[in-house]
């Protein structure tokens, strides 16, 4: 070091103190020039989120409806929150290639596994109440993000929310080997359906003849 003062108090810290001063050894330990203690700090490391205060969340925590870094940074600047899910690329609100959202970004589902009950779960967080129909092989074609989400499925179909649903393995697909659903039934108020309590702003949406469809928080039928 640039100094020939040695503290002997101060340290022994739980990791949530502000100061190093605020940690204090209760017995003062002995060492000299040879056995001076360093640290090399580092940002948040992946997939972690960094927060405008400097505290790590796991990334997947970003724009998911709860203020985890204590500050909001990590709930600031959403396209999307956590679990919502729209289709993509149908004829009616109805049915299309199924999008979610995880981690701020809108990412397609493997069909490898893909099956009854994760359309349920679907259909029913859109607030379709009667039967669905669960479709492969990219019907309504590869939905608008480059992302797949390899993990989210394998629903037992009562979950109220697609990304409660995880397989234990993940499952690898590309573009041409995306899930989608066929919804059925009049919708509820969607303001209960979901999974968070922010309000989505209504549109139709058409770019290169796809259209998305995100629902508002209103009491209407589709």
């Amino acid at each position: 070091g640039t100094s020939t003062t040695i503290w002997n108090t101060f340290g022994g810290c739980r990791g949530t103190e502000s100061s190093l001063v605020s940690c204090r050894f209760t017995v003062p330990v002995n060492c000299n020039s040879s056995s001076l203690a360093g640290a090399r700090c580092f940002d948040c490391p992946s997939p972690n989120f960094q927060c405008a205060n400097g505290l790590c969340v796991d990334y997947n925590y970003r724009c998911n409806g709860y203020n985890d870094c204590r500050d909001n940074s990590d709930e600031q600047n959403c396209s999307c929150y956590r679990g919502s899910v729209r289709l993509v690329g149908g004829e009616s609100p109805a049915e299309g290639t199924v999008e979610v959202c995880n981690s701020n970004t809108w990412g397609t589902i493997c069909d490898s596994l893909w099956g009854a009950n994760d359309t349920r779960v679907v259909c029913s967080q859109l607030g379709y109440t009667n039967a669905s129909v669960h479709l492969s092989k990219s019907l309504f074609g590869h939905g608008t993000s480059t992302t797949i989400w390899n993990t989210f499925g394998g629903c037992r179909g009562t979950e109220s929310s697609l990304v409660s649903c995880r397989f234990t393995v993940p499952v690898n697909c590309n573009s041409s080997s995306l899930a989608g659903a066929r919804c059925f039934g009049k919708t509820n108020s969607l303001c209960d359906l979901l999974p968070f309590t922010h309000k989505h702003t209504a549109y139709t949406h058409t770019h290169m003849h796809i259209h998305i469809h995100v629902h508002t928080c209103t009491h209407t039928h589709l």
